[in-house]
């Protein structure tokens, strides 16, 4: 028998999925050698080459209010 996911773990699939959406979505998050942070810079700074996944869960991680917030204002 399956599992049903937790409510907060729906919520936290649902802003992954919509972070990682607006990142494949927006020109301003790829560069050269992959994606870029758009708050700190991150895989633009470094030279480090990023996946879009990688910037999605870096922006879960360390900018989540700011990316909730102006995921909000672009919903409505």
């Amino acid at each position: 028998m399956r599992k049903q996911a937790a409510p907060e773990d729906i919520l936290e699939r649902k802003v992954f999925n919509e972070i990682l959406a607006w990142i494949l979505s927006d020109p301003a998050f790829l560069f050269d050698n992959g994606y870029a942070c758009p708050y700190c810079g991150l895989g633009r700074q470094d030279r480090i080459p990023r996946t879009a996944i990688a910037i999605a869960i870096h922006i879960i991680r360390e900018h989540r209010d700011e990316a909730v917030d102006l995921l909000v204002e672009l919903d409505m």
